[in-house]
């Protein structure tokens, strides 16, 4: 079954020529998937959850793809687990079998007109995991140079395997993947490895390339003679935002090694703002805006939900406060990443997980208001969205349920025997007296703050029989009197080894061992609806039509869409500015993105024109905060434009912003002049010669040329 990395192309290579070539020749081949206009995207896990979804069946693919294509979705994402799908990596090997589950998922997406996003490198899986901590891998990946090498050659696999498929989107990483480490290094000092993970983890070299030991000696209160005795800090400590921004550099050095053999590869940044302390011992926000841009990836990719930006403390808010804060945090990821694309691969307006019980959730009866407003954010703050829990599942603790990989991961004492039909797909039958088992390791149990584990399982019998269940230490008996599925309950005693025992001759198929039932509030996970699927399906069509509408309505040339071929003259970046810079591209309430400048500022253009009619458009104004302050005397803005083949700048206009204006004002000139020739244009921000600079926070709206 596991065979090493090139066997594995050779042999797929094939299967692709054989199989998947033919299905995909059918495709449209006018259809460009990696550059939809909008991505709406559903995770797909059949009728398991994430953790054991790839060694589940794929009964029901095919009703699967038609239902998530007719809501209103145009992509899946999948989960790609590092260790099932590269098992071992010294030697490095790889699982052949989920290989070709992932060519049956592509292929058939495409065949329901779906396209296909890979979360790279995802943590759990079941797959051989009795002895082994798979977040291991992930803290060695700091430090061993033998599981960087099987990393980057199983990121590399995978993207080879995945680009033969045209309805291929891309992929993404996700900082929760790699967030175990910080666990680690918070418990670092009472373990007695705080100078230990300091040095293997590459902690004391960043240190000693991006800070004097004087000013770390400072942080942490101590008198190092050497970089060397630095240790991982308290989590309390102030020293601890040093670890942060190193971790946030180790973020960003993986992605861009793994972009050279994993082309435009993205990831989930981590929007939450963390807590560290100064040296008053006050708590202070730190951010990881550090990663926002996602090094030389065409798009920034976020988890959202609703909780985000607000106090959670169990409060339930409105669905315009919803609206507005949803607005207000995607608006300041645009912000940092000059409007990189944006897509938001885990949307979440209601959540049930337990540990979040306490984050700020929606009124129940706002969701639908919520979802009703949402269209325009979306589309004007984001390139896409992906919904997590498409489909309610069950946390199931078990390698192989559905026994569609026969009977492995389970142990067999007595007489048994794998059958199938085309409707339930394999099942197994235990002869009487049989006792099928699992040994369940503790880390399965992702919800192991609840209290009951639940057994649930289909049954069909000829005959009455009784089971004996065991769960840990805990056995109970249940009488099957008839086929049909069937629930037990046990307490949690923290010890999950699974163990059925039948007197009679029984069949056995979705044989679930969990804690939590986790709900999206789309479909239950019988796949009937619930309560907001509509609601989301009406999202979708009215997405579609203001994609459509801006489709037709695209400006020749957007000073946003563009910013990063901007020359931003003047630029500083400070604390002391509220966005932590004198010029760039801010959110602004009711408005929307803007390019922001302070007097002394300019942005600067190169733009080749058609020979058609062109105007420069813009609207003007101050920020809403100056105008609250009012402490603006006014500004000016200077309209320049030229010619490639002259030396001196055309001074088009000068705009002066009156600070007792509450809105902005529009702005149109003609670019006629210079139709058929390549220009540069240039806004400067001024002051008069008796002009005062407090409050001068000069904001242009959608600066475009049409």
């Amino acid at each position: 079954m596991i065979r090493i990395r090139k066997l594995v192309l050779a042999i797929l290579t094939s299967v692709l020529l054989a199989c998947v070539g033919c299905s995909l020749s059918n495709k449209t081949e006018t259809q460009d998937y990696k550059n939809l206009d909008y991505v709406k995207s559903a995770h797909y896990f059949a009728d398991e959850w994430p953790v054991n979804f790839w060694n589940a069946e794929l009964l029901n693919i095919d009703d699967d793809f038609k239902q998530i294509q007719s809501d209103g979705f145009n992509s899946i994402v999948l989960v790609i687990p590092w260790r099932e799908f590269q098992p071992d990596i010294n030697p490095i090997q790889y699982n052949e079998r989920v290989f070709e589950v992932l060519d049956e998922l592509f292929t058939k997406a495409s065949e329901h007109d779906l396209g296909v996003i890979l979360r790279v490198g995802y943590t759990w899986d079941f797959y051989n995991d009795a002895d082994d901590d798979v977040t291991q891998r992930y803290y060695k990946l700091m430090y061993d140079q033998q599981t960087k090498k099987a990393w980057l050659d199983y990121s590399e696999t995978i993207y080879q395997f995945a680009n033969k498929y045209n309805n291929f989107i891309g992929g993404f990483l996700c900082w929760e993947d790699f967030w175990k480490n910080i666990y680690t290094a918070k418990d670092a000092l009472n373990t007695g490895n705080g100078i230990k993970m300091a040095m293997e983890s590459g902690y004391q070299e960043y240190l000693s390339t991006h800070y004097d030991l004087k000013d770390i000696n400072e942080a942490y209160k101590e008198s190092f003679d050497g970089f060397d005795k630095v240790y991982v800090p308290d989590e309390k400590s102030p020293a601890f935002k040093y670890f942060y921004e190193f971790y946030d550099y180790f973020l960003n050095s993986l992605l861009e090694e793994t972009q050279e053999v994993f082309p435009n590869l993205s990831m989930e940044v981590r929007v939450d703002a963390d807590i560290v302390y100064n040296e008053q011992g006050k708590p202070e926000i730190y951010t990881h805006e550090a990663t926002y841009m996602c090094g030389n990836s065409d798009f920034t990719t976020t988890m959202y939900g609703i909780p985000m930006g607000f106090e959670n403390k169990g409060e339930e808010i409105s669905g315009k406060e919803a609206l507005k804060m949803t607005d207000y945090i995607l608006g300041n990821i645009n912000s940092v990443t000059l409007n990189k694309k944006l897509y938001i691969d885990q949307f979440i307006f209601s959540d049930n997980t337990p540990k979040f019980s306490y984050n700020t959730r929606l009124k129940k009866d706002e969701i639908d208001n919520y979802l009703s407003g949402l269209d325009d954010i979306l589309v004007n703050d984001s390139w896409g969205y992906g919904i997590w829990t498409y489909r309610d599942y069950l946390s199931n603790m078990l390698y192989n349920p559905q026994f569609g990989l026969d009977d492995e991961g389970w142990s067999v004492d007595g007489s048994s025997n794998i059958i199938e039909d085309g409707k339930t797909g394999r099942c197994i039958e235990l002869s009487g007296g049989t006792k099928l088992s699992q040994i369940v390791p503790k880390l399965r149990n992702h919800f192991s703050d609840l209290d009951t584990i639940y057994v649930s399982l289909d049954a069909v019998v000829d005959e009455p029989t009784k089971l004996a269940i065991s769960v840990g230490n805990e056995t109970k008996e249940v009488i099957i009197d008839k086929s049909g599925t069937y629930q037990i309950e046990f307490s949690d005693s923290g010890i999950y080894d699974f163990t059925i025992s039948t007197e009679k001759q029984i069949i056995l198929d979705n044989i679930r061992l969990y804690s939590q039932y986790q709900e999206g509030y789309l479909y239950k996970s019988d796949n009937s609806e619930s309560d907001y699927i509509e609601d989301l399906r009406k999202l979708n069509k009215r997405i579609d039509k203001k994609v459509e509408v801006l489709k037709k309505n695209k400006p020749y040339f957007s000073f946003i869409d563009n910013i990063r071929e901007a020359n931003l003259s003047g630029k500083i970046e400070s604390n002391d500015f509220p966005w932590q810079t004198n010029i760039g591209i801010i959110n602004v309430d009711n408005i929307g993105s803007c390019v922001f400048m302070t007097p002394g500022t300019s942005i600067e253009y190169n733009v080749p024109l058609d020979n058609k009619k062109h105007y420069l458009k813009f609207s003007y104004g101050l920020h809403p905060t100056a105008q609250k302050w009012n402490i603006s005397d006014g500004m000016q803005f200077i309209v320049k434009v030229k010619e490639d083949s002259e030396n001196e700048y055309t001074v088009l206009d000068t705009i002066l912003v009156d600070p007792n204006k509450t809105s902005l004002v529009d702005y149109n000139v003609s670019l006629n002049k210079y139709k058929g020739k390549n220009i540069s244009i240039e806004i400067i921000a001024d002051n008069k010669n008796s002009m005062k600079s407090e409050g001068d926070w000069g904001i242009l709206s959608n600066p475009v040329i049409q």
